[in-house]
């Protein structure tokens, strides 16, 4: 069992940099992965955040075996529906 709890961040908006900043001051965390609804977004926030798996779909980033925990970093309404995903499978979410 890893030490560190690897992360997955859905979305990439300035709430998701927020928590990104915040991970990055936590030993026992890992920026795992980031999942957007374009390839573009997730690159270019993977690459400021040094965040290794980049994927152009929540649905791909949810599914990612690296993947432990889940936060959801988009908008309001899309919270439910993000939640439900990443708890279908079978990841830990945090979800404010």
């Amino acid at each position: 069992m890893s030490t560190k709890v690897r992360w997955g961040i859905v979305g990439t908006g300035w709430v998701a940099n927020n928590f990104a900043e915040a991970t990055k001051l936590l030993p026992e965390a890992e920026l795992a992965a980031v999942g957007s609804r374009s390839r573009e977004s997730a690159e270019a926030f993977g690459e400021k955040h040094g965040i290794p798996r980049r994927h152009a779909s929540y649905e791909d980033l949810v599914a990612d075996p690296d993947v432990e925990a889940v936060y959801i970093g988009t908008l309001h309404h899309l919270h439910h529906p993000d939640t439900l995903r990443a708890l279908e499978a079978g990841k830990h979410v945090l979800c404010e």
